[in-house]
């Protein structure tokens, strides 16, 4: 990730951190019947950085498998988890190549700059390629 994306992402960071705090109250809230006190976790040095309200309270829920927020939904769409073996488009754009990331277009049909190491070039046959373009 290259200095100027990481500079954007940081400016953009404290207008979506009201999104995620909504989120993870709602995911909390639907998982209820689960929550737990964070001061039956047994982290004892907790105490001392945050307040005993806090402790208290019901904020810890134990799932199975921890959710990615949808942070593209709060205009961090950088951060949002590329899926694996997924196939991504990507435009040419040479000052992005030359910072070492490419110009991905993800399923909101948006682009933006991705570290190149999370990509794998494959030459796709044509029938393939229209295929894809024609589903797009």
């Amino acid at each position: 990730m290259t200095s100027r994306m990481q500079d954007d992402i940081i400016r953009r960071f404290p207008s979506a951190l009201p999104g995620v705090r909504h989120w993870i109250y709602q995911f909390r809230d639907a998982h209820a019947d689960r929550a737990r006190v964070v001061n039956a976790l047994g982290f004892t040095r907790l105490s001392t950085c945050l307040p005993q309200e806090l402790l208290e309270r019901p904020h810890v829920v134990t799932v199975e498998r921890v959710p990615f927020p949808p942070v593209d939904q709060f205009g961090l769409p950088e951060l949002a988890p590329m899926e694996l073996h997924k196939i991504y488009c990507v435009l040419p754009d040479k000052d992005a190549a030359e910072d070492g990331d490419v110009r991905g277009i993800d399923e909101s049909g948006e682009d933006y700059l991705y570290p190149t190491d999370r990509f794998v070039e494959v030459e796709l046959p044509q029938t393939v390629r229209r295929s894809l373009l024609h589903a797009a």
